[in-house]
C-alpha cells in the first residue's frame, strides 16, 4: 500500500480551496465623500507607526518595495495628509532594489482542475542585499536604509525583544536583519524602544501594532517552543507606552489577531490530507499526530500549516520519522511530527493567551486615553471577512480563505493591499470616535488582493 502514495504538495491541496472566488479589484472605483475631512481635536502632523512586520509593509513573504508602498501607515498618512497630517518617509527599498528581500508570486489562476503556481522571486537579484553577511555568519544584511523615518515596522520583532540591546547588531544571538537596516553605524546596539524615541522627536500622533509575534512564532512553529509569558509582555509594553506617549500624547493601540483565523492555518485540512493519503492507498482511515498528551489520530478540530507541506509529502514513507520503519503519520508508533500540526489543545493555549496579552493592551488604551482597535471584536471586518458570508465592500465580497479571499497575501498570514486598505478603514473608525475627525474611508475596490503574474 505505502509504495503507492505519492508526495502530498500544497499545490495539489489547494485545488479545491483556492478556486472558488478569485478576487481581484483592480480596476479604480471614484471615491464618495459625505462628510468634510475634519483632524477633530487629533493632530495628525506628525505621524510615526510603531510595529512589526504588518507595520513594515511584509508581504507574498518578503519586505518589497510594491508592498512597503500600501502598508496601512502608508495608507493612513495619505488620509492624515487631508487634515493637516505631513510627511511620512519609509524605510523603503530603491526603485533598482524594489524586490528587496524576495517574495512569493501566484503565476496562474487556479481554476477547475489547475493548481495555483506559486513561485519565489527576488532573491539573488542585482542588489536586493548589501552582500554582506551578518557576524553569525549565516544571516544576510539587507541595503541599509538612509534618511529620515517615520515606520518603524520590523519583520519578526516581538515584544519580548523591544528593550534587548543588541537586537539589530550583526551578534550571534537575537540578530533581525530587518532592524539592523534601520540603523546607523553609531546605534547598531540600540534598543528598539531607543530607535523609536530616537526619530519621534515633533511627533504629534502614533500608531502601535507590537505583540503579534509574541503568539505567532509558537503557532508557525506548530506549538514548539513558548510564548511570551504576561508578566513580560506587560513590562515591556507598558514601557514603550511610557517612551512614546510623553512625545505624542495622541494615538491608537492595535490588539493581536487571533493568528488562526490566518489562512495559514485554515487552508490545508484535516479532510484533504486525508483524502490525499486515500485516493493512494484506499484502507487508510487515519492520520496520526504528535499532540499534547501524546500520539492520538488527527482529527478535523488539528490545524495544519501552509508552511509544513513539504512534510505532508512524506505521508506513507519508511525512511522518515522517529518510528522508522513504520509509515510515517500512518501508524501510531511514527506520528506526524509536533511541529508540523497545530493541535486543538495547542490552538486552546494560543487564543488564551492571545486574550490575555490583549487584556494588557485595552489596559494601556485606557490608562492613557488613547483610540483602540479591537481586531478580534464581533462585528468588525476581519471577523466578517472570517464569516462564510464574507466582509462585503462595494462589489466585493473580501474573506480570510487562501488566494480567494482578498485580504492575505500568498504566505498565508500577512495583508494583500486591499487587507491593509481594510485596516487602515477600521483604524480611522477608532481614531473618528476617539477624537473627533471626520477621516474618509479608502474605497477598497482601489487596492489589489492577490494578483497573477503570468508564466511566460
Amino acid at each position: 500500500m505505502i509504495r503507492y502514495i505519492k508526495q502530498i504538495g500544497l499545490y495539489a491541496l489547494l485545488i479545491t480551496s483556492a478556486t472558488a472566488c478569485y478576487v481581484d479589484p483592480s480596476d479604480v472605483v471614484p471615491a464618495t465623500v459625505a462628510v468634510a475631512p475634519t483632524a477633530g481635536t487629533a493632530n495628525f502632523s506628525k505621524f510615526v507607526a510603531i510595529g512589526n512586520s504588518l507595520t513594515a509593509g511584509f508581504a507574498d513573504g518578503g519586505v518589497y518595495r510594491e508592498g512597503q508602498l500600501v502598508a496601512y501607515p502608508n495608507l493612513l498618512s495619505q488620509r492624515f495628509a487631508l487634515v493637516g497630517g505631513g510627511a511620512f518617509p519609509q524605510p523603503l527599498y530603491s526603485v533598482e532594489q524594489k524586490d528587496g528581500t524576495g517574495y512569493l508570486r501566484l503565476r496562474n489562476v487556479p481554476g477547475g482542475p489547475t493548481a495555483p503556481i506559486i513561485q519565489p522571486f527576488g532573491p539573488g537579484s542585482t542588489g536586493f542585499m548589501s552582500g554582506i553577511i551578518g557576524l553569525n555568519g549565516a544571516t544576510p544584511l539587507y541595503a541599509k536604509h538612509v534618511g529620515a523615518n517615520n515606520n518603524f515596522g520590523v519583520a519578526g520583532i516581538k515584544i519580548a525583544d523591544v528593550l534587548t540591546p543588541g537586537y539589530g547588531f550583526s551578534n550571534p544571538v537575537g540578530f533581525n536583519s530587518h532592524f539592523e537596516r534601520l540603523l546607523g553605524t553609531t546605534n547598531a546596539t540600540s534598543t528598539y524602544k531607543d530607535y523609536v524615541v530616537a526619530n519621534s522627536t515633533g511627533a504629534t500622533f502614533f500608531s502601535m501594532w507590537l505583540g503579534n509575534n509574541d503568539v505567532l512564532g509558537y503557532a508557525t512553529a506548530g506549538g514548539v517552543g513558548t510564548m511570551t509569558d504576561v508578566t513580560t509582555f506587560t513590562t515591556n509594553y507598558q514601557a514603550m507606552i511610557d517612551a512614546i506617549t510623553p512625545i505624542a500624547s495622541q494615538g491608537v493601540l492595535v490588539t493581536i489577531p487571533q493568528v488562526t483565523i490566518a489562512a495559514h492555518f485554515r487552508t490545508i485540512t484535516y479532510g484533504a490530507l486525508l483524502a490525499q493519503v486515500q485516493a493512494a492507498a484506499p484502507t487508510v482511515t487515519a492520520l496520526f499526530i504528535e499532540a499534547t498528551g501524546g500520539t492520538r489520530p488527527a482529527t478535523a478540530t488539528d490545524l495544519f500549516l501552509l508552511g509544513a507541506q513539504a512534510d505532508y509529502g512524506n505521508f506513507g514513507k519508511t525512511t522518515v520519522g522517529t518510528g522508522q520503519p513504520f509509515p510515517y503519520g500512518l501508524h501510531p508508533n511514527n506520528p506526524l511530527k509536533d511541529a508540523s500540526v497545530l493541535d486543538v489543545m495547542e490552538v486552546a493555549e494560543i487564543t488564551l493567551r492571545t486574550n490575555e496579552l490583549n487584556a494588557v493592551i485595552s489596559a494601556q488604551a485606557t490608562a492613557k486615553g488613547l483610540a483602540f482597535l479591537d481586531v478580534n471584536a464581533t462585528g468588525g471586518a476581519l471577523d466578517q471577512a472570517n464569516s462564510p458570508a464574507g466582509f462585503l465592500s462595494g462589489r466585493y465580497i473580501y474573506r480570510t480563505s487562501f488566494i480567494s479571499g482578498g485580504v492575505f497575501s500568498l504566505d498565508g498570514i500577512h495583508l494583500t493591499p486591499s487587507g491593509n486598505a481594510i485596516i487602515a478603514n477600521e483604524l480611522m473608525k477608532v481614531i473618528n470616535t476617539k477624537y473627533g475627525s471626520t477621516l474618509p474611508p479608502l474605497t477598497l475596490a482601489n487596492y489589489k488582493a492577490v494578483t497573477v503574474v503570468p508564466l511566460p
